[in-house]
């Protein structure tokens, strides 16, 4: 930004800091805005406490659901051997993987 951009552009930014503070009223009428939605909310207090007692009941219903869970981690434990058979695997495609490249900078040169 040249020097004769940049002071236009600090008188800019200082009438939009003019037009923020303007703006204070405003401010005031929103935060006795916001207050009255703290009470609506309040007064939802007891809707509040049924949906705690029924997100308890959810809580058990998931315990009930441990056994599964554990019937799950074996199966997962049974997926990560599987894997790291696969490694020797992995391994073998790794050396031919690393082969095509030599190849490819051999090509380089022809």
């Amino acid at each position: 930004m040249s020097d004769a951009n940049q002071e236009t552009h600090k008188i800019a930014a200082r009438r939009k800091v003019f037009k923020r503070r303007a703006g204070g009223a405003n401010q005031e009428t929103h935060k006795i805005a916001a207050r009255r939605m703290l009470f609506k909310r309040r007064s939802g207090d007891a809707n509040q406490e049924i949906h705690k007692i029924a997100a308890r009941r959810k809580v058990f219903k998931r315990r009930a659901g441990d056994a599964n869970q554990e019937t799950h981690k074996i199966a997962a434990r049974r997926k990560v051997f599987k894997r790291r058979a696969g490694d020797a695997n992995q391994e073998i495609h790794k050396i031919a993987a690393r082969r095509k490249v030599f190849k490819r900078r051999a090509g380089d040169a022809n």
